[in-house]
């Protein structure tokens, strides 16, 4: 039986970051990112929006090589993250 921390768990979630620029930004600096699992570009790319799992370290370190106007965050919720870590865990009888 597989048990992992509620802590571990909750690090594995998925974040959404609504990172707003005082000028337009590449998707492409974000989408190389280890953590970024999706980038969206919006309001001809002064908005980035990115799904990360993991650190947010490495967004946050990119995004603050250009002029941060506002940063959203909208946490993952601990549902998804159990969901997301047995859907990937193996089966053990």
């Amino acid at each position: 039986m597989v048990v992992a921390e509620i802590e571990t768990l909750k690090q594995q979630a998925q974040r959404r970051l609504e990172l707003t620029f005082a000028t337009p930004v590449a998707a492409a600096e974000f989408e190389v990112l280890d953590t970024v699992q999706s980038v969206t570009v919006a309001d001809e790319g002064h908005t980035i929006v990115v799904i990360v799992a993991g650190s947010v370290d490495p967004v946050i370190k990119e995004a603050a090589r250009y002029e941060v106007v506002n940063i959203v965050s909208h946490d993952g919720d601990l549902e998804s993250a159990f969901l997301a870590y047995y859907s990937e865990a193996p089966d053990v009888a």
